[in-house]
């Protein structure tokens, strides 16, 4: 009995074995390989810089919601609706909620300059409001880019310079991930 189990083990190996390995060596089944930041960047790099020319960011109404970060923590979440006036011109209200019962952080209003390439949009604003959590004026230079993922939507990013006017340091600059509307 002993030697019939192992005559069959060797005949299992063995068919194993001239079958050739389980899963194949090629591209479609090796595992995916975790991407430098270096990469990573480069890749949303290579996104932004290839417009769909099938596409548009040049609407006159937009809507976004988006996670606010300061220093590598989330912050605040804003809400905000932009409309373009002229193709370049616009006009825009932003709410940062802190994203704790309600808690709102800021309200504010601003003029922006845009320059559209395709699928692609870059604007350039300031924005001027109240920080509510400390009751002082403040002010937002900000640069933006976004990118048309379908007719209606967009995806995108910011990155802005905060000053509270009244506080005497800690204006750091926040990074934005936006997801949107638009029409």
């Amino acid at each position: 009995m002993k030697r019939f189990f192992v005559i069959s083990l060797i005949a299992v190996c063995a068919a194993f074995t001239a079958c050739g390995p389980v899963f194949a060596d090629n591209a479609t089944n090796t595992p995916a390989v975790a991407q430098s930041p270096g990469e990573f960047l480069s890749n949303v790099e290579g996104w932004f810089t290839n417009p769909d020319t099938n596409l548009t960011c040049a609407t006159k109404f937009s809507a976004w919601t988006s996670a606010d970060y300061a220093s590598g923590v989330n912050f605040a979440d804003s809400v905000g609706v932009r409309y373009h006036f002229t193709p370049v011109l616009s006009v825009e209200e932003v709410t940062q909620n802190a994203g704790i019962a309600g808690v709102i952080v800021s309200e504010m209003a601003g003029v922006g300059a845009s320059l559209n390439h395709y699928s692609v949009q870059i604007t350039a604003g300031v924005d001027g409001g109240e920080r509510l959590d400390v009751h002082k004026a403040e002010i937002m230079l900000y640069l933006e880019v976004r990118k048309a993922t379908t007719a209606n939507t967009f995806l995108g990013g910011r990155i802005g310079y905060e000053k509270v006017f009244g506080l005497p340091a800690g204006n750091v600059p926040q990074v934005s991930v936006e997801v949107g509307v638009m029409f």
